[in-house]
Protein backbone atom coordinates (compact mmCIF):
# COMPACT_ATOMS: atom_id res chain seq x y z
CA UNK A 1 0.00 0.00 0.00
CA UNK A 2 2.82 2.41 0.84
CA UNK A 3 5.06 1.64 -1.98
CA UNK A 4 1.65 2.49 -4.47
CA UNK A 5 1.68 5.68 -2.67
CA UNK A 6 4.87 6.27 -2.96
CA UNK A 7 4.74 5.40 -6.81
CA UNK A 8 1.74 7.72 -7.42
CA UNK A 9 3.34 10.44 -5.44
CA UNK A 10 6.50 10.15 -7.77
CA UNK A 11 4.81 9.68 -11.02
CA UNK A 12 2.41 13.00 -9.91
CA UNK A 13 5.91 14.63 -9.90
CA UNK A 14 7.39 13.60 -12.66
CA UNK A 15 4.40 14.82 -15.17
CA UNK A 16 4.40 17.75 -13.44
CA UNK A 17 7.99 18.01 -14.04
CA UNK A 18 7.80 17.35 -17.51
CA UNK A 19 4.55 20.15 -17.32
CA UNK A 20 7.25 22.43 -16.03
CA UNK A 21 10.03 21.94 -18.41
CA UNK A 22 7.86 22.96 -21.46
CA UNK A 23 6.09 25.91 -19.88
CA UNK A 24 9.02 27.16 -18.02
CA UNK A 25 12.72 25.58 -18.95
CA UNK A 26 13.90 25.67 -15.75
CA UNK A 27 17.34 23.84 -14.73
CA UNK A 28 17.53 20.39 -14.71
CA UNK A 29 18.37 20.18 -10.94
CA UNK A 30 14.76 22.67 -10.47
CA UNK A 31 13.59 19.54 -12.94
CA UNK A 32 14.66 16.82 -10.37
CA UNK A 33 13.59 18.53 -6.83
CA UNK A 34 9.51 19.28 -9.11
CA UNK A 35 9.51 15.43 -9.25
CA UNK A 36 10.61 14.04 -5.57
CA UNK A 37 9.29 17.27 -3.50
CA UNK A 38 6.71 18.71 -5.95
CA UNK A 39 4.05 19.68 -3.36
CA UNK A 40 6.95 22.52 -2.13
CA UNK A 41 8.88 23.13 -5.00
CA UNK A 42 6.67 22.99 -7.92
CA UNK A 43 5.49 26.23 -6.68
CA UNK A 44 8.42 28.05 -6.30
CA UNK A 45 9.54 27.35 -10.16
CA UNK A 46 6.28 28.73 -11.56
CA UNK A 47 6.63 32.12 -9.24
CA UNK A 48 10.58 32.74 -9.59
CA UNK A 49 11.77 31.37 -13.04
CA UNK A 50 10.19 33.88 -15.44
CA UNK A 51 11.28 33.73 -18.92
CA UNK A 52 12.89 36.92 -20.10
CA UNK A 53 14.32 38.37 -23.23
CA UNK A 54 17.95 37.49 -24.32
CA UNK A 55 20.09 39.34 -27.18
CA UNK A 56 19.73 36.25 -29.66
CA UNK A 57 16.10 36.99 -29.71
CA UNK A 58 16.00 40.34 -30.41
CA UNK A 59 18.72 39.91 -32.62
CA UNK A 60 16.60 37.62 -34.51
CA UNK A 61 13.21 40.05 -33.98
CA UNK A 62 15.50 42.66 -35.26
CA UNK A 63 16.72 41.38 -38.41
CA UNK A 64 13.59 40.34 -39.39
CA UNK A 65 11.91 43.79 -38.68
CA UNK A 66 14.75 45.59 -40.16
CA UNK A 67 14.22 42.79 -43.51
CA UNK A 68 10.34 43.34 -43.32
CA UNK A 69 11.12 46.84 -44.32
CA UNK A 70 12.50 46.23 -47.80
CA UNK A 71 11.82 44.36 -50.67
CA UNK A 72 12.80 41.24 -48.45
CA UNK A 73 8.94 41.74 -47.05
CA UNK A 74 7.67 38.62 -48.76
CA UNK A 75 10.26 36.61 -47.66
CA UNK A 76 10.39 36.97 -44.05
CA UNK A 77 8.32 35.00 -41.83
CA UNK A 78 4.85 37.59 -40.04
CA UNK A 79 5.26 38.86 -36.95
CA UNK A 80 3.48 36.34 -35.06
CA UNK A 81 5.64 33.66 -36.74
CA UNK A 82 8.91 35.85 -35.99
CA UNK A 83 7.53 35.86 -31.89
CA UNK A 84 7.43 32.30 -31.89
CA UNK A 85 10.76 31.97 -33.43
CA UNK A 86 12.30 34.21 -31.03
CA UNK A 87 10.71 32.23 -28.26
CA UNK A 88 12.55 29.40 -29.52
CA UNK A 89 15.61 30.89 -29.57
CA UNK A 90 15.18 32.49 -26.22
CA UNK A 91 14.44 28.90 -24.79
CA UNK A 92 17.49 27.15 -26.40
CA UNK A 93 19.85 29.67 -24.87
CA UNK A 94 17.73 29.21 -21.44
CA UNK A 95 18.76 25.31 -21.86
CA UNK A 96 22.48 26.20 -23.10
CA UNK A 97 22.69 28.04 -19.67
CA UNK A 98 21.50 25.20 -17.78
CA UNK A 99 23.45 22.49 -19.09
CA UNK A 100 26.36 24.74 -18.49
CA UNK A 101 25.36 25.34 -14.95
CA UNK A 102 24.60 21.86 -14.39
CA UNK A 103 27.53 20.29 -15.94
CA UNK A 104 29.48 22.56 -14.10
CA UNK A 105 28.64 21.01 -10.63
CA UNK A 106 31.43 19.40 -8.70
CA UNK A 107 29.33 16.17 -8.49
CA UNK A 108 28.88 15.64 -11.71
CA UNK A 109 32.42 16.41 -13.35
CA UNK A 110 32.68 13.77 -16.24
CA UNK A 111 36.57 12.39 -15.29
CA UNK A 112 35.35 12.12 -11.68
CA UNK A 113 32.13 10.00 -12.24
CA UNK A 114 33.83 7.80 -14.98
CA UNK A 115 36.68 6.85 -12.67
CA UNK A 116 34.00 6.47 -9.94
CA UNK A 117 32.69 4.16 -11.95
CA UNK A 118 35.18 2.04 -13.06
CA UNK A 119 36.34 1.91 -9.94
CA UNK A 120 33.17 0.33 -8.39
CA UNK A 121 33.38 -2.45 -11.65
CA UNK A 122 36.94 -3.28 -10.15
CA UNK A 123 35.55 -3.99 -6.70
CA UNK A 124 32.57 -5.88 -8.02
CA UNK A 125 30.05 -3.34 -6.58
CA UNK A 126 26.39 -3.57 -7.53
CA UNK A 127 26.62 -0.08 -7.93
CA UNK A 128 28.58 -0.03 -10.83
CA UNK A 129 26.08 -0.38 -13.48
CA UNK A 130 24.12 2.49 -12.22
CA UNK A 131 27.72 4.48 -12.05
CA UNK A 132 28.35 3.44 -15.62
CA UNK A 133 24.90 4.69 -17.21
CA UNK A 134 25.70 7.90 -15.08
CA UNK A 135 28.85 8.57 -16.63
CA UNK A 136 26.99 7.53 -20.44
CA UNK A 137 24.09 10.29 -19.38
CA UNK A 138 27.00 12.93 -18.55
CA UNK A 139 28.51 12.83 -21.90
CA UNK A 140 25.33 12.84 -24.02
CA UNK A 141 24.97 15.62 -22.40
CA UNK A 142 27.62 17.23 -23.22
CA UNK A 143 27.12 16.18 -26.68
CA UNK A 144 23.67 18.15 -26.32
CA UNK A 145 25.60 21.26 -24.92
CA UNK A 146 27.59 20.81 -28.13
CA UNK A 147 24.83 20.69 -30.71
CA UNK A 148 23.13 23.82 -28.84
CA UNK A 149 26.09 25.74 -29.01
CA UNK A 150 27.33 24.91 -32.26
CA UNK A 151 23.57 25.86 -33.46
CA UNK A 152 22.87 28.80 -31.73
CA UNK A 153 26.44 30.33 -33.08
CA UNK A 154 25.49 29.42 -36.53
CA UNK A 155 21.93 31.11 -36.19
CA UNK A 156 23.36 34.13 -34.69
CA UNK A 157 25.85 34.33 -37.88
CA UNK A 158 22.92 34.01 -40.49
CA UNK A 159 21.24 36.31 -38.35
CA UNK A 160 24.11 39.34 -38.60
CA UNK A 161 23.97 38.13 -42.35
CA UNK A 162 20.60 38.85 -42.73
CA UNK A 163 20.31 42.09 -40.76
CA UNK A 164 23.37 43.17 -42.79
CA UNK A 165 21.56 42.49 -46.40
CA UNK A 166 18.52 44.24 -45.32
CA UNK A 167 20.98 47.10 -44.05
CA UNK A 168 21.75 47.26 -47.46
CA UNK A 169 18.58 47.48 -49.03
CA UNK A 170 17.16 50.23 -47.02
CA UNK A 171 20.16 51.87 -48.07
CA UNK A 172 20.38 51.04 -52.12
CA UNK A 173 17.26 49.32 -52.86
CA UNK A 174 18.29 48.65 -56.31
CA UNK A 175 20.24 45.61 -54.97
CA UNK A 176 16.81 43.58 -54.66
CA UNK A 177 16.71 43.92 -58.31
CA UNK A 178 19.76 41.22 -58.34
CA UNK A 179 18.20 38.03 -59.02
CA UNK A 180 20.90 35.74 -57.74
CA UNK A 181 21.36 38.32 -54.44
CA UNK A 182 17.26 37.92 -53.79
CA UNK A 183 17.98 34.16 -54.12
CA UNK A 184 20.67 33.78 -51.71
CA UNK A 185 18.77 35.89 -49.54
CA UNK A 186 16.13 33.58 -49.48
CA UNK A 187 17.68 30.56 -48.99
CA UNK A 188 19.53 32.24 -46.01
CA UNK A 189 15.77 33.15 -44.73
CA UNK A 190 14.98 29.31 -45.29
CA UNK A 191 18.09 28.11 -43.72
CA UNK A 192 18.11 30.68 -40.78
CA UNK A 193 14.19 29.48 -39.81
CA UNK A 194 14.84 25.73 -40.07
CA UNK A 195 17.37 26.45 -37.25
CA UNK A 196 15.47 27.57 -35.17
CA UNK A 197 12.66 25.16 -35.42
CA UNK A 198 15.21 22.40 -35.32
CA UNK A 199 15.94 23.54 -31.72
CA UNK A 200 13.32 22.37 -29.87
CA UNK A 201 13.98 19.06 -31.27
CA UNK A 202 17.65 18.90 -29.80
CA UNK A 203 16.60 18.47 -25.84
CA UNK A 204 15.72 15.74 -23.98
CA UNK A 205 15.94 16.01 -20.54
CA UNK A 206 16.53 13.24 -18.12
CA UNK A 207 16.64 14.61 -14.83
CA UNK A 208 16.59 10.54 -13.18
CA UNK A 209 19.56 9.92 -14.67
CA UNK A 210 21.35 13.55 -12.43
CA UNK A 211 20.01 12.55 -9.17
Amino acid sequence: MIGTLALGYVAIGFVIAIGLGIAKRPPIFDLVLVTFVWPLYAPLVVVLRPQTADRREADLLAAFARARQTALAPLVPDEPTSRRLGKSVRAANARLADLDATLARPELDRAAVTDRARALEAHGSAAAPTAHLHARTLDQLDEVRRRYRQDLDEIGELTTQLAAHADLLALDPRVGRDTEATDTTCDLIAELVARVDRLDQEYDPQPGCLS
